[in-house]
């Protein structure tokens, strides 16, 4: 028998979203995904980001598709998480060309 999933789960970050708290945002991940077939990651209230963050996010969304579910952005990526995202140059206006994950981070809008 199937469990039933829940169609959108929700999880909003606010404060420091670091290595810190690295260990905490991965256990409330893990704890939406099994019940949820798709993951909704507000992150419009992260005042503080690093690349631990963007790590996270992309392999809870690698994760989430390998049993056929999704996670995704609430919104496009501002703030703390997009500076991270530029220091760390995975955006196209850093590289110069739009990575595999482009998408994922700008929604579908220009970086």
């Amino acid at each position: 028998m199937t469990a039933k999933h829940s169609k959108v789960g929700r999880l909003a970050l606010d404060g420091p979203a670091t290595v810190r708290e690295a260990e905490a945002m991965h256990a409330k991940l893990a704890a939406l995904l099994p019940a949820h077939g798709e993951i909704e990651v507000d992150c419009s209230a992260v005042s503080e980001a690093d690349l631990s963050l963007v790590q996270l996010l992309l392999a809870a969304r690698r994760s989430a598709g390998r049993e056929g579910k999704r996670l995704v952005l609430a919104a496009p990526a501002e703030g703390a998480l997009l500076e991270a995202l530029t220091q760390g140059g995975l955006l196209a206006e850093v590289r110069g060309e739009a990575g595999p994950d482009q998408a994922f981070w700008t929604k579908g809008r220009d970086a």
